[in-house]
């Protein structure tokens, strides 16, 4: 049987996604993800998988990860050699820099969990990478935009500095990638480009004299990818 590419998650985000690959000619097919099934909802007698994108927000147990142990069947599905994934990309959070309280992060500082849920992402990102030496892992700073309300890093920055990505942006750069393979794996940390203080974007950059002192006091990210709307 033909390879085929797979989306789990069609959420706000995971739809723009799904688009956006369609329009590139590569439609996705949609999944489920358990625990302990693996993907489901395959078409029969599906082996191969060219292009696996896990862009989901699974349900969280009261003080738990919903992310942990969840790739654990999909894992075992692989093993088992029921399925075989050529790249495998997801969509993961910077919520797993919580343990760095201070400085300057970037896409290859490490992490450890400092809570339940960076313990699930920084788990999920683990067995992403055991799943296929050609793999992306995009932790996404805090979403604005369409469906994103909520969160609006200039007011909400008046005593913590905050940091966002527009999910029309994030869901452009989620599709360029997934098209880009990278036999040694890849860690994209994205933001739009800017840190906001006290209600005002400054250029993420190691250099920028306003940033030098503000990461004395709290943790600033440096992203390895800007993603922001052609206007923004």
């Amino acid at each position: 049987m033909t390879a085929i590419d797979v989306i789990c998650g069609q959420g706000r985000l995971g739809r723009q996604v799904a688009d956006l690959l369609t329009a590139a000619g590569r439609p996705l097919l949609p999944a489920r993800l358990s625990a302990t099934d693996g993907l489901t909802g395959l078409p029969t007698a599906t082996t191969d998988i060219a292009l696996l994108v896990l862009c989901l927000v699974p349900r969280h147990p009261p003080e738990q990860s919903g992310w942990l142990g969840l790739l654990d069947g999909l894992l075992a599905q692989c093993a088992r050699g029921e399925l075989h994934i050529g790249r495998v990309v997801l969509v993961s959070s910077t919520a797993v820099y919580e343990c760095h309280r201070t400085g300057f992060v970037d896409a290859q500082t490490p992490v450890q969990p400092a809570s339940a849920r960076s313990e699930g992402l920084i788990d999920a990102e683990r067995k992403t990478a055991q799943l296929s030496a050609d793999h992306a892992i995009i932790r996404l700073a805090g979403i604005t935009g369409p469906g994103y309300e909520r969160y609006d890093p200039c007011s909400m920055s008046a005593e913590v500095p905050r940091h966002a990505v527009d999910v029309r942006a994030a869901a452009e750069l989620i599709a360029r990638l997934a098209l880009q393979p990278t036999a040694a794996g890849q860690i994209a940390l994205v933001t739009d480009g800017c840190v906001y203080v006290q209600g005002q974007p400054i250029p993420a950059n190691r250099d920028e004299p306003a940033l030098i002192s503000l990461a004395a006091a709290h943790r600033l990210m440096l992203p390895s990818h800007i993603a922001r709307l052609p206007n923004g």
